[in-house]
């Protein structure tokens, strides 16, 4: 399928109303749970989620992404749940000033995050030996960043669309890495 960007305008409904049992499924199945969202809606999610918050993370976006109302938005909030303590993979901090994908053109979701800034994400809240899980995957940034990473990860979306697009998007960067030319092999020191 044809994997090149396109404007996608679709309204989202499937974040309008807070599901617990969501919540409930993503704290079975995985020990940390990162969650995006709005500051308006922090309550509602951590009233519904089984794991405990342990983190907000702003993520200060390099121009504003809504109207006024009253100021407009420059930010989005990312929540990490855990099951137990949270410490991390590393040192991080709580604003991760990273861009946006700078326009529509660029997009192949509504709500597609940059994968530096989800490469950041999973390196920070998962070991190399965990499985990462995408349960609303979209055009599928997480599972490519996962591949890059060479970490293992599950995509799940209820739209067929967007699981032809991360298959497409995945499908693009396996065939670059196998037209690669594969390099000596060092082990230990030269």
């Amino acid at each position: 399928g044809d994997t090149a960007p396109t404007p996608y305008h679709a309204p989202s409904e499937w974040d309008r109303d807070l599901d617990p049992e969501w919540c409930r499924a993503a704290c079975e199945a995985a020990p940390v749970v990162a969650w995006f969202g709005s500051w308006k809606r922090r309550a509602n999610v951590e009233a519904a989620m089984p794991h405990p918050i342990r983190c907000e993370v702003i993520w200060a976006k390099d121009c504003h992404v809504g109207p006024p109302c009253p100021a407009a938005m420059r930010d989005e909030r990312i929540w990490v749940f855990s099951r137990d303590t949270f410490a991390g993979q590393h040192f991080e901090t709580t604003v991760w000033d990273e861009p946006i994908i700078p326009t529509w053109e660029h997009r192949y979701h509504k709500n597609q995050k940059p994968a530096r800034l989800m490469s950041r994400l999973v390196r920070w809240v998962a070991a190399p030996s965990w499985t990462i899980l995408d349960p609303f995957m979209g055009s599928g940034t997480t599972l490519l960043v996962c591949q890059k990473l060479g970490r293992r990860c599950i995509g799940i979306d209820e739209s067929r669309e967007h699981c032809d697009t991360a298959i497409g998007r995945l499908g693009a960067v396996t065939a670059e890495r196998a037209a690669e030319p594969c390099g000596p092999l060092f082990a230990g020191p030269r």
